[in-house]
């Protein structure tokens, strides 16, 4: 159903064609469930954390007041073989299984993008998509060389489409160097089924991204 993540921290990167297990800890005692958000953290099968934060369910939730703005509200067209470039660039290359971006457009401090994967039956959070909406933040002013590393809230009221636009808007504060800070939404048709806030992205260092780009081969887990 309709679930609310707060305060997700990505600690370490996870190699997904490394390691075929993950799993998910929760904090509490049987019989004494935590209140919620309910703290969790999501490990490798060594034990190490990867990713810490908070989840609810929301049992009853109220609909966004929020509609997507048109492409000639945003600005020109950007081509999406553009994004992937400056990804490969900045140390990230993506598998033909990641690579979603159909149509972009961007304007000064927002951008706006059309996604279209694989059908994903059954998946609330399909990875193709959700990873698709965080690739065309790279076509943002001044985020070149950033990634994602935390966010504040994540609210997603039923499952992402395998086709979906995503809107999303520059909100970092002024005189902030070295991170910036994005506020992103993903829309089926006219209904708003995702709602991102406060996603932190922090600068990569400049000897990380001289390395040879990391291959996103398309087998991300199932969430």
């Amino acid at each position: 159903g309709a679930v609310r993540f707060t305060g997700l921290t990505w600690l370490r990167p996870l190699g997904l064609d490394d390691t075929d297990e993950v799993r998910v800890v929760t904090e509490g005692r049987a019989g004494h469930p935590p209140a919620p958000p309910v703290p969790f953290t999501i490990t490798g099968p060594d034990g190490v954390t990867y990713v810490s934060g908070g989840a609810e369910p929301l049992p009853d939730p109220a609909p966004f007041a929020v509609t997507a703005p048109t492409p000639e509200e945003v600005g020109p067209a950007v081509a999406p073989a553009v994004v992937y470039a400056r990804l490969a660039a900045g140390g990230v290359r993506h598998g033909t299984g990641l690579q979603v971006l159909q149509a972009l457009w961007a304007g000064p401090g927002e951008c706006l993008a059309d996604l279209a994967a694989a059908p994903a039956p059954g998946q609330w959070l399909d990875p193709a998509v959700l990873d698709g909406a965080f690739q065309v933040l790279a076509v943002l002013d001044g985020t070149t060389g950033y990634l994602p590393t935390s966010l504040a809230e994540l609210t997603c009221l039923r499952p992402l489409p395998a086709r979906c636009r995503v809107h999303a808007r520059d909100v970092t504060p002024p005189g902030t160097t070295g991170s910036r800070t994005v506020d992103l939404d993903v829309f089926d048709g006219g209904d708003h089924v995702l709602a991102v806030r406060g996603l932190h992205l922090t600068a990569v260092r400049r000897d990380a991204a001289t390395q040879p780009a990391t291959p996103r081969t398309g087998t991300a887990p199932r969430t």
